[in-house]
């Protein structure tokens, strides 16, 4: 009989069935476990948040988005937690943040604008017509908006360079003169 070396025993290992399922297995438990630790790590901030404990809600919801987690709920609770806590700059950054995953979310917009109220000097111009009309859009909808511009325009403006029925007629005289 023929020795089994080490390197042939681990790529038989390896290429077993079962060696896969139980790798893939583990990979799942420890994904579903991450998840429901994060689930819960939100629930226990927002427990502290009902409690009136605001700079320790900020520091857990801080603490989740530290992991790598991001949601408009999230930005929009710590902004809630920090302005409470008194630090509305922070607030408005968290807020805005929010905006950017959810612009059209009615909560986010109004923590927003009530926070930016706030703040002195807060008199500064309004946001112009353009402005406000583009700020609600999202950027899916902003590139589709500027290819509709643009094919119109370009179907506009085509008719006016190239009118239908002109063509250029060539120029009698001129270097290919037929000699006769």
């Amino acid at each position: 009989m023929k020795p089994v070396l080490r390197n042939q025993a681990l790529r038989a290992a390896l290429h077993a069935p079962s060696v896969w399922f139980t790798l893939l297995l583990c990979c799942c438990a420890s994904a579903f476990a991450r998840a429901d630790n994060i689930a819960s790590a939100f629930e226990q901030a927002n427990k502290l948040y009902e409690q009136g404990q605001f700079p320790e809600a900020a520091a857990a919801y801080q603490k989740i988005i530290g992991n790598g987690q991001v949601s408009s709920a999230l930005y929009f609770n710590l902004g809630n937690a920090l302005f409470k806590s008194g630090q509305i700059g922070r607030a408005i950054l968290n807020y805005r943040l929010a905006e950017q995953l959810a612009p059209r979310d009615p909560d986010i917009r109004a923590n927003l604008r009530f926070a930016r109220n706030q703040v002195e000097g807060a008199g500064t111009r309004p946001a112009g017509r353009w402005r406000r009309w583009t700020g609600r859009l999202t950027l899916d909808r902003r590139a589709r908006r500027s290819l509709a511009v643009r094919l119109l325009r370009a179907g506009l403006l085509l008719p006016i360079r190239h009118p239908v029925g002109h063509c250029r007629r060539p120029r009698s005289g001129g270097p290919l003169r037929a000699v006769g």
